[in-house]
């Protein structure tokens, strides 16, 4: 049995790349970077990229993940050192992305002999190309531990050719090296042994150093782009790191929304926060549109996921993208004719909420940018959404009506009402339409604010009649599916998409009797812990089931906190709102400020979905909600 000692999360993958590239950029604790693929062709995984892997000793070992640390980072920027020792020498390698729509990835490596006797040494930077999965050795989007293994590369068929005394290429993608003094370099076609589990196609680095001496040597690389006419960047390594700084600072300088402290490491932590949302913008390969990625090596957009992405970059000012972020949806995935006419749909599960999350997004953007442009654009589209959502909730059913028929309800298999779930978001978002309605005096407003109002009423009726000889209950919860009771449904992410999402959207009070049954359930079932409230009740599916050893020990991180630090706050219980607060900075952020979709109490490895888009959004939202706001203009 694993022993249940609820470490800090580990980061196992961090973002490089800036935002609306057409690449994804990842690095790793194992000094190693992938560059991979990001296309529109139904694949969420497994796509083509090439990566680099710094290997260390005569026999071209990978460092140990385990006994490497990340440098501090600091000021939101997205440029990392990862560090460790060999041969007695400490060995750092700092890497980061240019802003080029397919950008090169620039590293600069540093050995430094810490001893007090003289050192010889090996290094070797060996690329490779194919399928990325080889080279990011994930399950799935990292649902089970990260344990790399570098011979997992070797499987690769080797195309890496030297194509000069200091470059190299697969005949499309390329990579350049610069050895400063005192590094000798060569390139070394074969292993000693000649087996497929051995570094071949690779640079070697020899150095010799006296006690306390340092030594350097840079790298670029750079996937060629579509068609292989991307070549890595003219520019030297010192010159595009501080265009690089540039680039983000300047981005970073639409923020004009703060937590309202005093304090350097919360500020890093909020900006790092927002940066890994602005990475989440993408282009995919040969389109214009602007897609907000949920985050790891995924290529798929969850609507529900990215609007929250959007309106927390709307809400602090980051709002370059945001216009043409939304636009993507009405562009891809809106239905503009047919009995689906005004459904957003997408590349992943129908999620019954994916429109509500739509119009709600869409709505809360017009509430930050009021130009009379961008609502002639999107009204149209959020009135054929909610007249979508009109007929859907009217569709005969056998269940509940005047609300969401059987659906699916997220990314779990169960068909039911969710009515926790999709007609709560829906509710959210026709409120919000209704409120930027009002705010312009639009014609339309009395109309939407009624079908509101009908709304919520039918969904406060089920709350009544489902709440009907429990209001003496010293523990309650509504359930999620309707016609099922909750045991008998136990194995959906119930703490994370079920009665906790009422209180955010008017259906159960903030500080009401039936908040305190709902959390009185949680509580005396042992699943709030730690100061998390999201622990997961299911180890089936491709996805959990990949880990079953760790389940019953992971907990689904920021959603469920963000519905409870909300409702606390909002009826003065901020004890309970700091706690929670408290256990998200260190459970579910690593050190590298970096956000998981879940976290493990007895494997920090354990990191699926990082970085995290709408965890990112969720965290710095919270910061905002508990610290109050800063406006800086």
């Amino acid at each position: 049995m694993s022993k249940n000692n609820w470490e800090r999360s580990k980061t196992s993958r961090i973002y490089l790349h800036p935002p609306l590239a057409e690449r994804i950029v990842v690095m790793y604790p194992d000094f190693n970077v992938t560059d991979s693929s990001l296309l529109d062709n139904g694949t969420h995984l497994d796509q083509p990229g090439i990566g680099l892997v710094l290997l260390h000793g005569e026999n071209m070992d990978s460092f140990d993940y385990t006994e490497t640390k990340f440098s501090p980072v600091t000021d939101g920027l997205p440029i990392y050192t990862v560090n460790s020792s060999c041969d007695g020498c400490d060995v750092a390698m700092e890497a980061f992305c240019d802003f080029e729509r397919v950008p090169t990835t620039y590293f600069r490596v540093t050995v430094t002999n810490a001893s007090p006797y003289h050192n010889d040494g090996y290094l070797g930077a060996l690329c490779r190309s194919g399928k990325d999965t080889y080279m990011v050795q994930n399950h799935m989007e990292g649902y089970a531990p990260y344990k790399p293994n570098v011979k997992c590369w070797y499987m690769l068929k080797r195309t890496w050719q030297n194509t000069g005394e200091n470059t190299a290429s697969d005949g499309r993608a390329e990579m350049v090296v610069k050895a400063h003094d005192g590094v000798a370099m060569r390139w070394v076609e074969d292993g000693p042994k000649g087996h497929m589990y051995e570094a071949a196609d690779y640079f070697r680095f020899d150095y010799s150093l006296e006690a306390h001496e340092s030594v350097s040597f840079d790298m670029a690389i750079c996937s060629g782009g579509a068609d292989g006419g991307k070549s890595v960047s003219a520019d030297d390594y010192d010159t595009a790191r501080a265009a690089t700084v540039a680039g983000w600072q300047d981005i970073l300088s639409d923020i004009c929304v703060y937590p309202d402290y005093d304090n350097k490491f919360y500020r890093d932590v909020y900006l790092q926060l927002a940066t890994q949302c602005m990475q989440m913008l993408a282009r995919y390969e040969g389109s214009e549109l602007v897609a907000t990625r949920q985050g790891d090596l995924g290529r798929f957009v969850w609507p529900f996921e990215a609007t929250l992405v959007l309106e927390f970059l709307d809400h602090v000012g980051l709002r370059r993208y945001t216009r043409e972020a939304y636009r993507y949806f009405c562009e891809r995935w809106f239905t503009p004719d047919g009995d689906d006419k005004g459904r957003i749909k997408s590349n992943c599960a129908a999620w019954e909420n994916f429109t509500g999350s739509t119009l709600w997004g869409m709505a809360e953007h017009l509430r930050y940018n009021t130009g009379d442009d961008e609502f002639e654009y999107f009204l149209p589209y959020m009135m054929d959404m909610l007249d979508w959502i009109e007929r859907r909730r009217h569709t005969e059913s056998s269940g509940y009506a005047g609300i969401f028929p059987s659906g699916q309800g997220s990314d779990w298999s169960d068909i039911a009402q969710f009515w926790t779930f999709t007609d709560s978001y829906n509710l959210r978002a026709i409120n919000s339409l209704a409120e930027i309605l009002e705010m312009r005096n639009h014609p339309d407003a009395a109309r939407v604010r009624a079908i509101y109002n009908d709304y919520k009423q039918r969904l406060i009726e089920i709350r009544d009649e489902l709440y009907r000889g429990h209001e003496n209950d010293e523990s309650f919860l509504f359930p999620h599916e309707l016609g099922l009771s909750i045991e008998d449904s136990q194995n959906y992410s119930f703490t994370t998409d079920g009665g906790p999402i009422l209180l955010i959207c008017g259906i159960i009070e903030p500080g009401s009797r039936m908040m305190e049954q709902m959390e009185n359930y949680f509580v005396s079932r042992g699943m709030f812990d730690h100061g998390l409230t999201g622990v997961l009740t299911s180890c089936a599916g491709a996805w959990d089931g990949a880990y079953h050893g760790g389940y019953g020990d992971v907990w689904y991180t920021m959603q469920s906190e963000s519905f409870w630090v909300s409702a606390w706050l909002a009826c003065g219980q901020r004890e309970k709102a700091k706690k929670t607060l408290d256990a998200l900075m260190y459970y579910g952020l690593t050190t590298e400020h970096v956000v998981s979709e879940r976290y493990c109490s007895i494997d920090p490895w354990y990191t699926p979905w990082q970085p995290n888009g709408s965890g990112s959004a969720r965290l710095g939202t919270m910061l905002l909600q508990y610290y109050g706001e800063k406006k800086t203009r």
